[in-house]
């Protein structure tokens, strides 16, 4: 059982030093910064009914699509979106040492 423990932290592990590496990546190459980003992402989750009510006030108007499946989905995540139901994760993974 240990054993797989050790095996569970080591790819948690190795998936924190790679994904590190992503983001120094992008952040080199397309200067894309981890933290803007997942303030970006939170932002978008906090006002994700507010984005979804005011793109379905622009539905059907002079210029733009007309598409009844956009609205009644559009009109589904409004009904349904419920902010205790949602889990905001922003953080990096944590990785706990795993001992024996």
């Amino acid at each position: 059982h240990d054993l797989g423990n050790r095996a569970l932290y080591k790819e948690a592990k190795w998936q924190e030093v790679e994904q590190d590496k992503m983001w120094k990546a992008l952040h080199h190459i397309m200067d894309i910064k981890r933290d803007l980003v997942i303030r970006t992402k939170d932002y978008l989750t906090r006002h994700l009914a507010g984005i979804a009510a005011d793109n379905l006030k622009g539905q059907c108007t002079k210029g733009h699509s007309c598409k009844d499946a956009s609205k009644n989905a559009l009109k589904k995540l409004i009904a349904g979106y419920n902010t205790s139901s949602i889990m905001i994760t922003t953080a990096a993974p944590v990785v706990q040492n795993v001992t024996s």
